[in-house]
């Protein structure tokens, strides 16, 4: 499927970029590392939580570097949200599912009113941010005009959690329990979310 060429261009040239910048920038190593946790960690919906990480090496660099490096990430991972999620929404067969939607159509209609601020303010705020993501790209709104709202939105967001962490220093151990807690809810909720496959009534099968 042709969809998948940008999106392999993407993954390989984010690697390619980091190994590049690991040789060349050998005493940046940690910031770069980070740099690509940072992208794989706002794939999507994504297993691997950002906030204790960019705990963690703020103890190490300065809060714009940690802002600037976490929101190069969040922009680039939503370059990969775009290109894999549009070709899946935009098929027909998808696509009618959502349109047939009563709640769905509320929602991208209450999103239209104010996109880019509810990106902005959905960006710097503790509330999941994957719905309005799901909401730009089924809602055809610019790829272009998303980024400058993850930018607006994320920068002082993660500017303010760096700065936090340079300045009280959190133990490792403190850190490693949030990722920890961060992650159980994450397999919680998609547990507790999945619903029950149907089950067959004996009774209700004629016998041959």
């Amino acid at each position: 499927m042709h969809f998948w060429k940008p999106i392999l261009v993407t993954l390989l040239g984010i690697f390619g970029v980091s190994a590049l910048l690991l040789h060349f920038f050998a005493e940046l190593r940690e910031l770069i590392l980070f740099g690509l946790y940072s992208t794989c960690s706002h794939f999507l919906i994504s297993f691997f939580p950002h906030e204790p990480a960019l705990l963690y090496y703020a103890k190490f660099y300065s809060p714009l570097s940690i802002a600037l490096v976490s929101t190069i990430g969040c922009c680039l991972a939503g370059l990969f949200d775009y290109w894999f999620l549009l070709p899946i929404v935009s098929h027909r067969s998808i696509r009618s599912k959502f349109e047939r939607s009563r709640i769905f159509n509320r929602l991208i209609t209450l999103f239209h009113k104010a996109p880019f601020w509810s990106l902005v303010v959905a960006g710097f705020s503790p509330i999941p941010f994957y719905p309005f993501k799901f909401m730009s790209i089924t809602g055809g709104y610019p790829l272009w005009k998303y980024e400058a709202a993850l930018i607006v939105g994320r920068t002082p967001r993660y500017f303010l959690l760096a700065w936090f962490g340079n300045v009280i220093q959190l133990p490792n151990w403190l850190i490693l329990l949030l990722a920890l807690l961060l992650i159980g809810f994450v397999v919680f909720r998609g547990f507790s979310g999945r619903e029950k496959k149907p089950t067959i009534d004996a009774k209700a099968v004629d016998s041959p």
